[in-house]
């Protein structure tokens, strides 16, 4: 209890100097005491007791106090010991690497081609599928000057083959953002989520009306996760080039998730209450579902549950009203590629 008590002040400068190196001096008198004597057969003994010990130990006895003290540091101490990416994990030290900085950007560069090659079939697969939906979604063929006569039951139906497109597209931007800044390769993610985007524009009656709420919402997003940044609960992977806002990815995340209010979430508008209610429950979720595929780490679980789900459930019936304001998906509305006609 007295050593603990002795620790705390130290750590916090209530120690003087001098009297703090008297005592490392006595602890280290202590420790030299308990060495077993100049025998080569007990030291190489104590050195094998040693060994087994901490192959049998948990690698990280206090992992949440570990993250705690980490995260206490200031930025400038990483500036000083980290190279210009500020990446924690590891260099690729090559023959003729001679900077931690070349490292660094050798590690990143190495990391994002193995991946390529790991995901390549699963990346064209995506790809492939993307294609099919665009031509299902925006065939154009016809005798009317390019353009589709169809009947009323062929728009309902197409206007749920749009619903059902819309709930696939953000999912698919969902894990290509969240896989993709796991695996250090956020660009992917914000890739998709821009042809996604490009895709559900075309799919619109009034594409300017999305685009403007699709902003509206990742401007909401990019004050809200810079807020959540800066508070220390919630690290994320690929952080940001400038330190304290909020990564691209996750703001691409925002951006993506507006594609849905008009379209798979329009029944939350008008309903404020419901939008906040699943704000304050499908928000959490979505983040510790990111944490668990590597987009992200808790340092403060508790702390950042309840943060994220009063944040959410305040911000999330603030898209759904712009989203009323905002409406390029209307239903009784039909896309400009098509015309319709009663039979």
């Amino acid at each position: 209890m007295r050593g603990s008590l002795a620790i705390n002040w130290a750590e916090r400068g209530h120690i003087p100097g001098r009297v703090l190196n008297r005592g490392i001096r006595l602890l280290l008198r202590r420790r030299q005491r308990s060495l077993p004597p100049a025998d080569c057969e007990l030291r190489a003994d104590a050195e094998q007791a040693f060994v087994a010990h901490t192959n049998a130990a948990p690698s990280a006895p206090m992992l949440h106090s570990a993250n705690e003290e980490h995260h206490e540091m200031p930025a400038a101490f990483f500036d000083l010991v980290l190279g210009d990416c500020r990446r924690y994990k590891c260099g690729f030290w090559e023959s003729e690497t001679t900077t931690l900085d070349a490292a660094e950007a050798a590690a990143l560069s190495t990391r994002g081609r193995l991946w390529r090659q790991r995901h390549r079939d699963l990346v064209d697969a995506l790809a492939d599928v993307l294609q099919s939906l665009r031509g299902a979604l925006l065939t154009t063929a016809g005798s009317n000057g390019g353009l589709v006569t169809i009947s009323s039951n062929d728009l309902r139906r197409r206007i749920d083959m749009r619903v059902l497109w819309n709930v696939f597209a953000f999912q698919a931007g969902w894990f290509a953002c969240v896989l993709g800044a796991a695996n250090e390769s956020p660009w992917l993610g914000v890739i998709a989520v821009v042809v996604l985007i490009v895709l559900h524009a075309l799919l619109a009656q009034k594409p300017s009306d999305e685009l403007r709420l699709i902003g509206s919402a990742a401007l909401i997003g990019f004050v809200w996760e810079t807020v959540l940044v800066n508070t220390g609960w919630l690290v994320y992977s690929s952080e940001s080039p400038v330190a304290g806002l909020a990564p691209v990815w996750i703001v691409a995340l925002w951006a993506n998730f507006a594609t849905t209010l008009n379209l798979s979430l329009h029944w939350l508008k008008g309903r404020w209450v419901l939008a906040a209610i699943l704000g304050a429950i499908g928000g959490p979720l979505s983040y510790f579902a990111g944490a668990k595929l590597g987009g992200a780490m808790f340092t403060n679980p508790s702390a950042a549950a309840l943060s994220l789900a009063v944040g959410w459930a305040i911000l999330m019936p603030m898209p759904v009203i712009i989203a009323t304001r905002y409406d390029g998906m209307t239903s009784d509305n039909v896309p400009r590629f098509l015309i319709l006609k009663r039979v």
